[in-house]
């Protein structure tokens, strides 16, 4: 690929994570109308949309290593993965 067209893509991606982050605020602006609302669950003329609270359990596995003195890496499990960072150039 020429440098050209990786720039190209950069842009590209930029400009799409900017979309998707656009869009997400839209969502969560929704999202808190309807919890405003106090609705469980409304049904559009496409699409039905229900809300629910859950109870989750989260691990303190730092707790758990001091408690028992035990070296945090005992629970640590890496995996490999890529990570992109996007920003806006000046």
């Amino acid at each position: 690929m020429t440098s050209a067209t990786l720039k190209r893509k950069a842009d590209k991606i930029g400009q799409l994570k900017a979309q998707v982050s656009d869009l997400n605020e839209k969502i969560d602006q929704l999202k808190q109308e309807l919890i405003d609302a106090k609705v469980t669950e409304v049904d559009g003329k496409l699409f039905r949309v229900t809300l629910s609270t859950e109870e989750k359990a989260i691990v303190d596995w730092k707790s758990i290593a001091a408690t028992y003195e035990l070296p945090l890496k005992k629970f640590t499990r890496y995996t490999p993965s890529i990570r992109m960072n996007v920003v806006s150039r000046k």
